[in-house]
């Protein structure tokens, strides 16, 4: 079961991320959003962690996600409201490509575990993403989730009840947070302590 940390400002907080056990680092791309980091700033916010980082794109197109690709020497990519597309013309230029779907539609789930592969996770995010709320993981029961990453309103109080749906992973923001972009210490714990202590399987996307 994989755990990304999204939202990542500061090298301090991808740095203990990194430590507990988060499989992928996330720094969202997308200007004017409240965790908003420019593609220079990446390498300084990920140092030592960027073979674990993944940025984060909405409505952007491929020159755009090729060039900041290129400046962070990051070379695994989370794609809201971009077209399919750009997203099958980014794989064969060695790019490992996470597409998001919104899961307030009614057919997200199915599409999800339809399309989902190891080498290329779907996620399940409320709207653009970055809402902090969750959908009914509910919706989630009787489905194979092995490849699908679960977004949204997660948190180290409610993260117990969505791993008992299975999720192949869960992307966390902020739900860890004290304010947008600055994660909070003792909940970054006490949420990978949440998870250790979930009767979850082993197998991971």
């Amino acid at each position: 079961m994989h755990v990304k940390v999204c939202g990542l400002t500061r090298a301090a907080d991808a740095d203990l991320a990194a430590d507990l056990g988060a499989h992928w680092l996330g720094c969202v791309l997308v200007a004017g959003t409240p965790r908003a980091v420019s593609p220079a700033d990446v390498a300084s916010v990920l140092g030592a962690h960027r073979s674990r980082g993944v940025l984060v794109f909405r409505d952007a197109g491929y020159s755009e996600i090729m060039s900041a690709v290129e400046v962070c020497g990051v070379s695994r990519v989370q794609l809201h409201r971009v077209s399919e597309e750009t997203a099958a013309r980014c794989e064969p230029a060695g790019l490992k490509v996470h597409r998001v779907l919104d899961a307030t539609r009614p057919e997200a789930v199915a599409e999800a575990v339809a399309r989902a592969r190891a080498d290329a996770p779907i996620h399940l995010d409320v709207g653009g993403g970055g809402s902090g709320r969750t959908f009914p993981w509910s919706e989630l029961g009787g489905h194979d989730l092995t490849h699908v990453i679960v977004a949204g309103g997660i948190t180290p109080a409610n993260v117990s009840d969505l791993l008992v749906c299975r999720p192949g992973g869960v992307d966390v923001s902020s739900g860890l947070e004290t304010a947008p972009g600055v994660k909070d210490t003792d909940r970054l714990r006490a949420f990978f302590a949440a998870v250790r202590a979930a009767p979850i399987r082993e197998e991971s996307p």
